[in-house]
């Protein structure tokens, strides 16, 4: 909680930087010189923007090298590989986004790709972090089901306290194996 906190004032305090160094003006330009179309828009710096950027792509990349670190740890952490899928999925996405959005010429057309792109962006990390637990629920049989080390552990230690007349203290939480389905 506390480290999400440190991330979030540190962004606020980027954006607020940012809008007391260089404040976005309001602007008319006419894409094209031969229609009769004029758009009024929001002009900002690009290195406002960048220093936006840089920022969630340093976030995204410390969240995609902690998912690879800890893809080989023990029975529950298996949603590891999910978030590193669904970290590298939006860096794609993101990488192919950023020219395309500084390309574009006509505000409109900007909008709706940054519309898109955080719609994009949404669904991606729900299919990769929630369809493996749907996909569990729905379609794995419970004779499947393997108890991880954990909760043989517990059992073990709840039937010694019963043979010798203690109260067992521990938790009724069983922990499941859901990454060897």
């Amino acid at each position: 909680m506390v480290i999400t906190m440190a991330l979030i004032v540190i962004q606020i305090g980027i954006t607020i930087g940012v809008l007391v160094t260089a404040p976005p003006n309001m602007t008319k330009k006419m894409p094209v010189e031969s229609e009769k179309y004029v758009e009024l828009s929001c002009d900002f710096p690009v290195w406002s923007m960048i220093i936006s950027i840089i920022f969630n792509l340093l976030l995204v990349l410390a969240t995609a090298t902690l998912a690879f670190l800890t893809r080989k740890l023990p029975d529950n952490f298996n949603e590891t590989m999910h978030i590193l899928l669904s970290v590298c999925a939006t860096v794609f996405l993101w990488l192919s986004f950023i020219p395309t959005y500084f390309i574009t010429d006509r505000a409109k057309h900007q909008q709706m790709l940054f519309s898109v792109m955080f719609l994009l962006t949404g669904a991606v990390s729900i299919l990769c972090l929630f369809a493996p637990r749907i996909y569990a629920v729905i379609f794995v049989d419970e004779s499947k089901i393997k108890f991880s080390s954990t909760f043989a552990f517990k059992q073990q230690i709840k039937t010694f306290e019963k043979d010798n007349g203690q109260t067992s203290t521990l938790s009724s939480v069983e922990s499941v194996n859901m990454s060897k389905l």
